[in-house]
């Protein structure tokens, strides 16, 4: 399985998980094997299902696409039932400056069991307009992530298994790059980004020169539908993959009332279904979602929840960026 041996992550996590889960496990044992690779890769660079809400959040062309500064806050809780289940945290801020630009900044943490990462992301984005209505913007972001394997706090079967390290804490830190690109006008957006673009090697005292991160390749793309004077239909679509991965597509469509109100489902084919809601109220901004997991996730009867807080702060009046043609902020919900 080249995706393992390429995997830092793999090596010592699915060895971690499958110890512990091993009397979840046992009554499926080419299950449980799936289930620990399918952890390893897709944790690298966690999932998001309320990617709509938040662009700025997987792609960094959408630094400073609006002039308001908005601010989020998510957690996602993976896999509830599963021990040592995957637990994401991030904090999100961008900020529209003068003559087309624009920057941000992300503080990320992710938890699997004893694996974890935390790192902060800092973007700069350029804005520039194609006609009356539409604007294509090119992002760029520095990363820096520290990787830790820490089994201080588990209980393994085997404390003495050299995948495990000797039970020693061990830790890497890597300098890595965001690259995104997006097209946008008054009511939709399309985009492409690259995270993890330098694909570091990381060293957790093994000596294996395979150890990276590996680069991910994204699309994106949202279209609002005005259905009456208060009402709109916006449909998101969501597309992920890497060189040792299947493509992984979320599907969305959600109704919004006034933009206030807003309601809808999110469908990832032979993996899930998700059911959404959020609600806008004076600059603030509550979102949730609960995922139910189907195919061979659904034989432990796995679920996900994601929340997202939103504050949004007005920009000074008067102030607008000339290069963004768009009379009306990009479509986030």
């Amino acid at each position: 399985m080249n995706n393992l041996t390429l995997n830092p992550l793999a090596k010592h996590l699915t060895r971690y998980l499958s110890k512990n889960l091993v009397k979840h496990l046992s009554k499926n044992l080419a299950f449980g094997i799936l289930l620990c690779a399918s952890t390893s890769q897709a944790q690298q660079y966690p999932r998001r299902t309320l990617f709509m809400v938040n662009p700025y959040a997987v792609n960094p062309a959408a630094a400073g696409v609006n002039r308001d500064i908005p601010l989020y806050t998510t957690y996602r809780s993976q896999w509830n039932g599963m021990n040592n289940h995957p637990k994401t945290f991030y904090l999100t801020a961008n900020k529209q400056l003068p003559n087309g630009f624009g920057i941000g900044g992300v503080l990320f943490q992710d938890k699997t069991g004893a694996y974890s990462t935390t790192s902060f992301e800092f973007s700069g984005a350029s804005h520039i307009a194609i006609s009356r209505k539409q604007s294509v913007a090119f992002g760029l972001s520095g990363i820096g992530t520290q990787y830790v394997f820490d089994l201080s706090n588990a209980v393994v079967q085997d404390p003495n298994d050299v995948a495990l390290g000797g039970g020693v804490k061990q830790s890497s830190f890597s300098l890595n790059a965001n690259a995104g690109m997006m097209l946008y006008g008054q009511n939709y957006y399309f985009g492409v980004s690259i995270p993890y673009l330098l694909q570091p090697k990381l060293n957790f005292g093994s000596g294996n020169i395979n150890e990276r991160v590996i680069r991910h390749y994204q699309l994106m793309g949202s279209y609002e539908f005005s259905l009456t004077k208060e009402w709109g239909l916006s449909t998101s679509i969501f597309t992920r993959f890497t060189e040792v991965t299947p493509l992984q597509v979320d599907l969305n469509a959600m109704l919004n009332y006034n933009r206030d109100l807003c309601f809808g489902l999110t469908y990832r084919p032979k993996a899930a279904w998700a059911v959404l809601f959020g609600w806008k109220f004076e600059g603030y901004s509550i979102w949730y979602s609960y995922e139910m997991n189907t195919g061979v996730s659904k034989a432990l009867g796995f679920s996900s929840h994601e929340f997202t807080l939103g504050y949004t702060i007005k920009a000074p009046r008067g102030f607008r960026q000339k290069s963004l043609s768009p009379k009306r902020d990009l479509l986030t919900l």
